[in-house]
């Protein structure tokens, strides 16, 4: 049995551009994008024209709902099959959005954007509190003077858990995908490795984003670390919200996503 490593721009990207939605089940995948999207417009107070950045866009699927409605959206993501797959969506739409493949670490945009997000999940993804606060600064560095953000951090709820570990099988028409999540309490950190197995028995590990790893470690924050953080690196926090739901609903320890937005300091 052939077994190979591979970062997140060949694994995940290349597995799981098909198999998210195998993951997903039977959740319509473009709806909720279209109802996220609703909610990050709102609560960044969006209007058609004005510029944001996707900071971690993936297959492009706010990118593509916001453009829906407007707005001039730019996505980053590190995996290019991943932006190609956005551009071709929305070339296919007949809409207009601009992808770079680009670290949400280090981007530095050439002008200066009205609003930029983190979707659910997408803030925390690195072990390190450098790593994070480096998504931080370049959010800073990407908003013109007042311009509002809105990221989305991995499981608040996971703080109020005991230490686990999972396994989970997702079956595709050419394979099968293995999911392990391991939640260590003392260090807030989540652990997350994958496997894809195909029809011809071969093994794809997901090796993390360096792929130095043995899978994909993610920093679990508390509110108030994160509006320490904010503060430290010239954001104002305004607001936490605990689902994308219209009117917005303010975060609470029943909630399990943490949704805050602010403004650039």
């Amino acid at each position: 049995m052939k077994k190979v490593r591979k970062p997140y721009k060949d694994f995940w990207a290349e597995q799981l551009l098909k198999g998210m939605q195998v993951v997903a089940g039977d959740v319509d995948l473009s709806e909720v994008y279209r109802k996220e999207a609703n909610f990050i417009k709102e609560v960044l107070g969006l209007a058609p024209g004005q510029r944001v950045l996707d900071m971690g866009c993936g297959t492009g699927g706010h990118c593509l709902a916001l453009a829906e409605q407007g707005i001039d959206v730019t996505g980053i993501d590190l995996a290019p099959v991943l932006t190609d797959s956005a551009r071709e969506q929305v070339r296919q739409a007949g809409l207009s959005a601009t992808f770079h493949c680009a670290d949400m670490r280090t981007f530095r945009p050439a002008a200066p954007f009205h609003a930029a997000f983190t979707s659910s999940g997408t803030f925390g993804l690195y072990a390190s509190d450098a790593d994070n606060r480096s998504v931080l600064r370049t959010i800073r560095a990407a908003l013109a003077d007042k311009g509002r953000f809105l990221i989305g951090p991995s499981g608040p709820d996971l703080l109020h858990q005991n230490s686990f570990s999972t396994k989970d099988w997702f079956f595709s028409e050419d394979g099968c995908f293995l999911r392990e999540m391991a939640w260590d309490h003392t260090t807030s950190l989540l652990r997350e490795s994958w496997l894809f197995i195909d029809e011809e028995g071969s093994v794809s590990e997901f090796g993390g984003f360096d792929d130095s790893s043995d899978g994909q470690y993610g920093r679990i924050y508390s509110l108030d670390e994160l509006q320490a953080m904010l503060a430290e690196e010239g954001l104002a926090f305004e607001a936490a919200y605990g689902s994308f739901e219209l009117p917005p609903k303010p975060y609470g320890s029943d909630t399990q996503r943490l949704l805050i937005v602010g403004s650039k300091a």
